[in-house]
């Protein structure tokens, strides 16, 4: 069994586990190379307790995470345990550094996306021209009128932008206030 690999006594500290398993990289990243998770972070097992390795190192070094932060990575890479490449931050900072970084996914990228870029630019266009309500665009292409409607008024899909959203038509909106619905 290789000294990374070697099984540590009870007591052993955490900062020490932690060292045994961990490499630095010609990125400058100290990179976990014991067990990875589901998501791709660093974990530890330490007194039958799981530990993500990023947050346990953290605690380590810096000492407790706050209550509603979560430790963010500068460098992006998921099984580093650097605390000089992490600070702390809420769920809303990590996701606008991921959209900072470029790392969010938009549009047919997204797996969870009902449309293609072809089909709303084809929603616009056909909007735009008039005569056809949401539900009936939505419909053409298997969607709901919410999908079909954000994305034509570009609430989502703001990537694209070679054909502009539509406003949501006068009469629309009049008929929604009337009913009650916005």
């Amino acid at each position: 069994m290789s000294e990374k690999r070697k099984r540590f006594s009870v007591g052993t500290p955490a900062a020490d586990r932690l060292a045994a398993r961990s490499e630095r990289t010609s990125s400058g990243c100290l990179e976990w190379t014991g067990a990875i998770n589901s998501a791709g972070y660093g974990s530890i097992s330490i007194d039958g307790r799981s530990y993500v390795t990023h947050r346990l190192a953290w605690e380590c070094e810096k000492g407790p995470i706050p209550d509603g932060l979560s430790v963010l990575h500068h460098c992006d890479n998921r099984r580093c345990i650097d605390t000089g490449h992490m600070f702390l931050g809420t769920v809303a900072d990590n996701s606008a550094d991921m959209v900072a970084k470029g790392r969010s996914l938009t549009g047919a990228d997204n797996r969870a996306s009902r449309l293609t870029d072809d089909q709303v630019r084809d929603l616009r266009r056909a909007y735009a021209a008039g005569g056809r309500t949401y539900t009936a665009l939505a419909g053409e292409v298997g969607v709901s009128e919410n999908v079909a409607r954000l994305a034509i008024m570009g609430a989502t899909w703001k990537h694209i932008t070679d054909v502009p959203p539509c406003a949501s038509r006068p009469q629309y909106r009049r008929r929604h206030q009337e009913a009650g619905r916005g």
